[in-house]
């Protein structure tokens, strides 16, 4: 007969179960499904920064910002220089003195919050290597801390269908569903984590009008990270009374600085206090804020491994700019690099780890 677990037993044995850090970048979500019979709409594919010019979708949606179309398009013809970094000249722009350049740049953030939230409607219907990670590691009774630096939700409808299969007895009271910021870090057996913003993100923006009415007439409103909301309609961007500014971090370069609640990045640091195993998939190591937040907090890790393309060794060697990590690299396998991205990953590298982790337990 199959024992129904408590809340209690659920909550003493996340306590006590092995934990891991997961990692995930831009390149992650690049690389959820590239499965035909899994895409609903590939154009849509998350692209990595760099390619965001390349995305039809995303040039088709200018067509209605064109306020953010007006910067992005003198960003595209810089961007024909061979030496043009999109960070770089985003960030310029962002910087300006000049008056009419920064009122344009407070629409750049509304394109961006409505592009990811069609990419994560639109791109994939069954989002594999999502659905195996999770699996794997949480599926596997693992604490699993899975922190990201995307702001599409994709992610979070696999951690809905996993926690739709829970049993609901030892569930009471918890919603399977991401309803308000608390969500995120309150179920016992994981943590999302999105330190820089997410497309269903917001802070509240009192004058009831169109969003783009209101960033033509008014400052967005200031930024304050512990004033962050869930927004149930991603789409509108508004409740019933209210419309919401985007809560994301720009993709610009050297940007430094948490775009979520300092009650999840607080949560975030318990959890990497006491965590020895880390894998990293599709994630540059660019982000100071993060290197230094894991320099910080990270005292006894145990295994490193690294997810991502033909870059996987530069971005190990960026890695090991934290103590913990420099400390562990020189001992096989403590420190693994995976070339060939999540998907190769995902069937020949991941159970291994999830094996490991779990055998730390014993």
């Amino acid at each position: 007969m199959r024992r129904v677990q408590t809340g209690a037993t659920i909550l003493a044995r996340h306590m006590t179960a092995p934990k891991l850090a997961v990692i995930l970048g831009a390149g992650a979500s690049h690389d959820v499904c590239r499965e035909p019979s899994c895409l609903g709409e590939p154009t849509w594919q998350p692209p990595l920064v760099s390619n965001l010019f390349a995305s039809r979708p995303f040039n088709n949606l200018l067509n209605s910002h064109l306020e953010a179309a007006t910067i992005l398009n003198d960003l595209r013809v810089e961007m024909g220089s061979p030496d043009a970094n999109f960070e770089v000249a985003l960030r310029n722009r962002w910087e300006s003195t000049d008056p009419h350049i920064r009122h344009l740049m407070r629409f750049v953030p509304i394109a961006l919050q409505q592009f990811f939230n069609k990419v994560s409607q639109h791109y994939t219907l069954q989002p594999v290597n999502y659905s195996a990670l999770v699996a794997r590691t949480v599926g596997h009774g693992l604490h699993t801390a899975f922190i990201t630096v995307n702001y599409d939700t994709i992610l979070e409808k696999v951690l809905v269908h996993f926690r739709l299969q829970e049993d609901q007895i030892a569930l009471k009271g918890i919603s399977p569903e991401f309803d308000s910021m608390e969500s995120y870090i309150s179920y016992p057996r994981w943590l999302l984590v999105k330190l820089h913003g997410s497309a269903n993100w917001g802070y509240r923006w009192k004058p009831p009008d169109d969003l783009l009415q209101l960033a033509r007439k008014y400052e967005p409103p200031h930024p304050d990270r512990n004033a962050i909301e869930f927004v149930a309609d991603p789409a509108s961007f508004r409740d019933s009374s209210d419309a919401f500014y985007p809560a994301l971090a720009l993709p610009v370069a050297g940007k430094y600085g948490f775009v979520c609640p300092t009650a999840h990045e607080e949560e975030l640091k318990s959890f990497l206090t006491h965590c020895r195993f880390f894998l990293f998939i599709g994630f540059s190591a660019k982000d100071q804020d993060l290197l230094d937040l894991l320099s910080t907090t990270v005292t006894q890790a145990e295994r490193l491994v690294v997810v991502s393309g033909k870059d996987a060794e530069e971005v190990k060697q960026r890695l090991l700019s934290v103590r913990r990590f420099a400390a562990i690299a020189s001992f096989r396998p403590n420190t693994l690099t995976y070339s060939n991205g999540f998907g190769s990953f995902v069937a020949d590298g991941l159970d291994e780890l999830i094996d490991s982790v779990s055998a730390s337990d014993r």
